[in-house]
């Protein structure tokens, strides 16, 4: 009865220790996701404040001659 209990036992870890396995993967996989489209829009974000300071600097310089 003990080794059965035992057996029993390991199987229902290795059942948890995969489906732990499963998640974290898919977790991981949406934080790499999650991570690139946050640095897409930390560059479109970039991209807009360079035009916009380009964009005032050019209107200094136009007003100055």
């Amino acid at each position: 009865m003990a080794r059965l209990l035992s057996q029993t036992m390991k199987d229902h870890l290795v059942r948890v220790a995969n489906e732990a396995e499963f998640i974290l993967s898919r977790q991981r996989a949406e934080d790499i996701h999650r991570h690139a489209e946050f640095e897409g829009h930390s560059l479109k974000i970039q991209d807009g404040h360079k035009a916009s300071i380009q964009s005032m600097q050019n209107r200094r310089s136009e007003t100055k001659h």
